[in-house]
């Protein structure tokens, strides 16, 4: 079974691969409000990278605040050629419409993003405005009766996740079947109560509702990663498999989907497929995690080299970590590179010079070298830590 992962929120940012320290600072100043000074970093970190959407949507954000909408517009038009499934985009745009009065246009965007995510409150109620408008009063009334609908679903979500703090199991399923009578197509209903029987092991109940949830929304990752993490639960490997790779259809970058991914293939001796995702998981968000993973694998597959190169990376990213230090020098005594390992030994003894087993390690590799004095005092120092 996998480690658990936490399970995606539907509905969060997009992340992309922007400029480190442009775009970064920039979606720092931007959930501060501080649209001016953001963009002048997202200027920067595009000019470096041009067509990533996600920089792209930011600024947009950015000069709908500054009531810059045909430049926004511009800026949603090029993200949307790169993403063209991705429904925030579409609901900033139609925002960026409806501010600019071009109403038609305006709710064919906030229909096109409800396409994707059926459940938007900000694209409901934004296309009534723009139904309001255009003089469609029958068409705003209907969103807005769907608004009031999702609220009170919510809220009773909201009830039933409170009763499962509390323990209260029958409250919280009396709360979830209140929300169903209120509107029984409302995905996020049957998403919420299938990880809550997930939770509780309840991996029958839990699928079901997982599917249900998919069959209202198909496009709800969470569903589809909570469904994934239930089949393997219940040692239904190919489905869990087949799962995630939905999720990753719909969220790529989808750190816990690559994840997990990785440590089903692993547990199918398919460590290939399992380094594969590492390293698209890598590519996406570097990180020390998936370089230490896909060193041991290599390892496993008698690849050397390949793990000596990640051990490396990993070094050169955190040259303080006692464990990369140690585990490459070890690979380094496998390929019979006695005095590398050596280094590597002594560099983990600087990091921890009180671990014994890091002295009896450097103790082999001095003894293989010839060096049986200082392989010696080694040996020493190790039975005094003992």
């Amino acid at each position: 079974m996998v480690t658990a992962v936490a399970t995606p929120v539907q509905g969060a940012p997009a992340q992309g691969s922007p400029n480190v320290d442009d775009g970064q600072q920039a979606y720092q100043l931007e959930k501060l409000h501080k649209y001016a000074a953001a963009l002048e970093y997202l200027n920067r970190a595009i000019a470096k990278d041009p067509h990533n959407p996600d920089l792209l949507s930011h600024r947009a954000n950015c000069l709908i605040n500054q009531s810059q909408f045909a430049a926004a517009i511009t800026d949603l038009n090029e993200a949307l050629t790169k993403k063209p499934a991705e429904y925030k985009y579409y609901l900033s745009r139609g925002s960026a419409y409806l501010k600019t009065q071009q109403y038609k246009k305006a709710v064919a965007d906030y229909t096109k993003c409800l396409s994707y995510h059926p459940t938007d409150l900000d694209a409901l109620s934004s296309r009534a405005l723009a139904y309001d408008a255009l003089h469609q009063s029958e068409l705003a009334k209907k969103d807005r009766a769907q608004v009031h609908s999702h609220e009170h679903c919510r809220a009773l979500i909201k009830e039933a996740s409170k009763a499962i703090h509390d323990k209260n199991v029958p409250e919280a399923l009396r709360a979830y079947d209140s929300a169903i009578k209120i509107d029984g197509k409302y995905a996020e209903i049957y998403s919420s109560r299938g990880n809550f029987f997930k939770d509780q092991g309840n991996f029958a109940a839990a699928i079901k509702d997982f599917q249900q949830a998919i069959t209202c929304d198909p496009r709800m990752t969470d569903a589809h990663y909570g469904l994934a993490l239930c089949y393997d639960g219940i040692h239904q490997q190919q489905k869990a498999v087949d799962s995630f790779k939905q999720v990753l259809k719909l969220d790529p970058q989808n750190r816990g989907a690559h994840r997990c991914l990785s440590q089903i293939y692993e547990s199918m001796k398919d460590l290939p497929a399992a380094i594969k995702e590492l390293t698209i998981l890598q590519g996406y968000y570097p990180e020390g995690k998936a370089l230490f993973k896909k060193a041991q694998l290599y390892c496993q597959m008698k690849q050397f080299e390949n793990a000596v190169a990640d051990y490396s990376a990993l070094i050169k990213q955190f040259p303080d970590d006692e464990d990369a230090h140690r585990c490459r020098g070890e690979v380094l005594m496998t390929m019979a590179k006695y005095q590398q390992a050596a280094d590597d030994f002594s560099a983990a003894i600087k990091i921890d010079p009180e671990t014994a087993s890091l002295y009896q390690s450097r103790a082999k590799a001095y003894e293989k070298l010839g060096k049986k004095d200082l392989a010696g005092q080694d040996l020493k120092t190790a039975s005094q830590l003992h």
